[in-house]
C-alpha cells in the first residue's frame, strides 16, 4: 500500500516541483556557533571585527570561501572560519512542496542510516581537485633542502641518536 501511494505521488510531486523550481529560493542552512568567535567584515583573519558572537547562537550560512563561511547572524553579515560552526541538523528553509518531496522520499527508505557532516580538504575548491597543477618552482626548492646520507648520519653520530629499524606496515591489497 505504501508503495502503491509513493509510486501514485511521484509524478505529482516531481511536476510540482519542476514548477516552482524558478520561484524558489535557495536552500538556507542554520549552523550554531560552538564558542564565542568574531564576526569579521571579510573572510580573513586581520579583517574588521563588526561584533562577537556567543556560543550556541544560530547563524544562517549563506556561502563559503575556502575556510570561510559567509553567515548573517542577527541580521548582520559576515564571515566566519569553518571550524567556529556546527551543522548538527542541516535545517533548510524551504518550500512546502520541496519539503513534501523530501518527506515522501524519506518516509520511502527502509535502512536506518543517518548523514553525518564534515569537513574535508579545507580550503581547496571543486576546480582544485579536478584541474590540479603542479607547482615546479616549489618542487624545485623542496629539492634544495636535501640532506645527503653521509651528512644526516655525521649529524646523527654528533647528536648521539641510535638507528632503530621499523617495519612497514603492509596495506590493504598489498602483493609484496
Amino acid at each position: 500500500m505504501k508503495h502503491r501511494l509513493i509510486i501514485a505521488a511521484l509524478p505529482l510531486c516531481l511536476l510540482s516541483e519542476f514548477a516552482f523550481a524558478q520561484n524558489a529560493a535557495p536552500p538556507r542552512v542554520q549552523a550554531s556557533v560552538v564558542r564565542p568567535t568574531e564576526l569579521k567584515a571579510q573572510s580573513y583573519s586581520d579583517a574588521a571585527t563588526i561584533k562577537l558572537l556567543t556560543q550556541n547562537s544560530f547563524v544562517e550560512v549563506l556561502s563559503r570561501k575556502a575556510s570561510w563561511m559567509e553567515v548573517k547572524a542577527g541580521g548582520t553579515l559576515g564571515w566566519v572560519k569553518m571550524l567556529s560552526l556546527r551543522f548538527d541538523s542541516q535545517i533548510e528553509k524551504s518550500s512546502g512542496i520541496t519539503s513534501a518531496t523530501k518527506g515522501l522520499f524519506e518516509a520511502a527508505k527502509t535502512t536506518g542510516t543517518s548523514s553525518t557532516v564534515t569537513t574535508g580538504a579545507k580550503g581547496f575548491d571543486k576546480s582544485k581537485f579536478e584541474n590540479p597543477m603542479p607547482n615546479l618552482e616549489a618542487l624545485a626548492k623542496m629539492k634544495q633542502f636535501n640532506t645527503p646520507k653521509q651528512e644526516a648520519g655525521n649529524f646523527a653520530k654528533q647528536e648521539k641518536l641510535n638507528e632503530q629499524n621499523q617495519a612497514y606496515l603492509k596495506a590493504t591489497g598489498d602483493k609484496s
